[in-house]
């Protein structure tokens, strides 16, 4: 189990990175920092959310707990844009330093190289409209309450 836990803490703390990049090009409401991307290659949309921000002047810092508060969610989507299946729902720290394996015993079912990939996903992604995560989640849940996946 510690040996599994090690080769996940490198992919992670590149998940960490990638994705606090790319939460900053995103808006702040509330305390929250989100950005929506979406990877045309992979069919892939993610929502991204840095759950604890200050914006000072035209600067956004995390503040708060950094070892928790960085939200990652995805769906795959099929050739028309539909969602065919929920990808991930992660909450990870906001600060690399933070994921050690110690403290990161708690992540477990994920693959090493799955995990580099949605990093790589994070920084290939474009930016897309907020709008769009919500309606690819609702249709999703609309879809698998029909039946249809």
């Amino acid at each position: 189990m510690q040996e599994a836990n090690a080769n996940l803490v490198q992919p992670f703390q590149h998940v960490i990175a990638s994705a606090m990049k790319r939460v900053r090009e995103g808006e702040v409401r509330q305390g929250q920092q989100l950005v929506v991307l979406f990877h045309r290659e992979q069919k892939r949309l993610y929502k991204v959310t840095d759950d604890s921000v200050i914006k000072i002047f035209r600067r956004v810092i995390s503040y708060n707990d950094l070892s928790h508060g960085l939200f990652i969610e995805g769906f795959q989507l099929d050739e028309l844009g539909n969602p065919i299946e929920q990808l991930t729902e992660l909450q990870v720290p906001r600060s690399i330093g933070s994921v050690t394996q110690d403290n990161f015993h708690l992540q477990r079912g994920f693959h090493p190289e799955d995990v580099e990939n949605l990093a790589k996903d994070l920084l290939q992604a474009r930016k897309a409209p907020k709008n769009t995560f919500n309606r690819t989640r609702d249709s999703y849940i609309d879809r698998k309450r029909r039946g249809i996946i």
